[in-house]
């Protein structure tokens, strides 16, 4: 089974959540931004394993990922990279062929840093929308708009002001 067209709408993706191709900079002590530079784009880490199971061997198994190859589910530490240098991935994907070619498996780590659950979900169903299309047509270029929204500045302007805890409160606890 190919990736290419995986890896070809992953990037496609990415081109809807410009924020996964960003850099954590720290702000303040307690504070991070992500900061997308066009010229200086941090691409997520896309690996490819080869596992020595059958798919068949991994359903049996009910599907442990103990058995998977090392480094495929469980990172470990997927913010890899120097946090001085601006290095650090935001997301990583790796794909596990299975060695009959009957399946694959996927996982995916996104700093909660750059997005919530939600934000996660859209991500992914906005990847397999393009993907679903590059199937059908691999020439496609239309993909429609995305429906996502990425300026935070509209989430701040909602937010309430923050407040000192009462000091009333904190000698209860």
């Amino acid at each position: 089974m190919s990736t290419d067209l995986l890896n070809k709408s992953l990037y496609r993706a990415i081109e809807d959540f410009p924020i996964f191709a960003g850099r954590l900079h720290q702000v303040q002590p307690g504070k991070l931004e992500v900061v997308v530079d066009s010229s200086n784009l941090n691409l997520p880490k896309f690996i490819e394993i080869q596992s020595n199971l059958d798919f068949a061997e991994f359903e049996t198994a009910n599907f442990n990922p103990a058995l998977l190859p090392n480094g495929s589910v469980r990172p470990t530490g997927f913010l890899t990279g120097g946090f001085q240098e601006g290095n650090i991935k935001l997301v990583n994907i790796c794909i596990v062929q299975f060695k009959d070619s009957r399946g694959i498996v996927l996982s995916v780590t996104i700093a909660h840093a750059v997005v919530d659950g939600y934000g996660f979900n859209m991500f992914m169903h906005r990847w397999a929308e393009i993907n679903k299309k590059l199937v059908a047509d691999s020439m496609a270029t239309d993909f429609g708009a995305s429906n996502s929204v990425h300026n935070r500045s509209l989430v701040q302007e909602v937010m309430p002001t923050p407040q000192e805890p009462r000091l009333d409160v904190l000698q209860k606890l």
